[in-house]
């Protein structure tokens, strides 16, 4: 019985470390402008930032002035502010395993 008990709690252990983890869907997540949370560079699409003379960035919704700001997102680290941004860039861009949306801010953090 203790054979038994101590094979099945192994077998939990392998599949649990063999299956692949998927981020979180946020239903909550929005396109949005202001202090945020975001990653380095992406296209930009219908040169949207650059008719406004800003860059693409990729980023969450995630405001970087909350507790430790953006140091501990590990896929949106840089803090910038977004000053325009497209509904339709929703789930467009990705920054390591995280989708964001493409907003449209100056080069400098």
């Amino acid at each position: 019985m203790r054979m038994h008990l101590i094979f099945s709690c192994l077998a939990g252990l392998v599949a649990v470390r063999a299956a692949k983890i998927s981020p979180r869907d946020d239903s909550n997540f929005v396109a949005t402008t202001g202090g945020i949370c975001c990653s380095q560079g992406t296209t930009d699409p219908n040169n949207l930032c650059k008719n406004f003379n800003l860059d693409a960035f990729c980023c969450s919704s995630y405001p970087n002035n909350v507790d430790s700001g953006c140091d501990n997102l590990n896929d949106f680290n840089i803090g910038r502010e977004v000053l325009l941004t497209l509904s339709e860039t929703i789930y467009k861009c990705f920054s390591g395993d995280s989708t964001g949306f493409v907003g449209c801010a100056n080069s400098t953090a």
